[in-house]
């Protein structure tokens, strides 16, 4: 159990890099922070999109005509939306959440922030907030960071590649219309784009 665990902290966070990565590549880092808080938010306020995510019994392509749906009526940044769209192909949307978690972390602490909890016996007056802020801010002027080494089963790389892939493939069905021979469309039974059934 502890390994199955450590594996999904160790996806969770490089799904998050790749995400982080690739919104300062196309800079979109702050559009993207805004949508991932919102998508926070639906964890706590929506049980219909909670059983999307985490409920094994929905299909691939069902998961992915929600979340396209959300895409365009929320009209997200390209990125985060075909970003949504691999965990749904790699059926890792049950990790969303951490992911969203880890990657907002990301973004804060590329800005240097850094978080602190106080707890106090009693309230503290609006000065004693500021002294203890600025103390704060000069004693930790720069982000404090651990370092740690891990063995990933899977590169950041790999991740952003297939992302951009999705983002940047080329229309192809004009090819496809003016092709006059016979055409031949191999799918599988769960195949997320076209339906076996329809297809017979």
């Amino acid at each position: 159990m502890s390994s199955r665990s450590d594996f999904s902290e160790i996806a969770t966070r490089r799904y998050a890099l790749a995400l982080f990565e690739l919104g300062q590549e196309n800079s979109e880092l702050n559009r993207m922070e805004v949508e991932s808080k919102n998508f926070k938010e639906l964890f706590k306020k929506s049980s219909e999109f909670i059983s999307l995510v985490k409920d094994p019994t929905y299909k691939r392509n069902e998961q992915l005509e929600v979340i396209n749906m959300m895409s365009n009526r929320f009209k997200l940044t390209n990125t985060f939306s075909k970003f949504l769209s691999l965990l749904c192909f790699k059926r890792r949307l049950f990790f969303l959440e951490k992911i969203l978690n880890n990657f907002l972390q990301l973004v804060s602490k590329s800005r240097g922030e850094i978080k602190a909890e106080l707890s106090s016996s009693k309230e503290l007056s609006q000065t004693e907030i500021e002294n203890i802020q600025k103390q704060l801010s000069e004693n930790f002027t720069s982000e404090i960071e651990t370092l740690k080494t891990e063995a990933y089963s899977f590169p950041v790389e790999g991740i952003k590649a297939a992302i951009k892939g999705m983002r940047d493939r080329k229309n192809r069905t004009a090819v496809l219309k003016n092709f006059k021979k016979d055409k031949h469309v191999i799918l599988a039974k769960e195949d997320p784009i076209l339906s076996i059934l329809e297809a017979e």
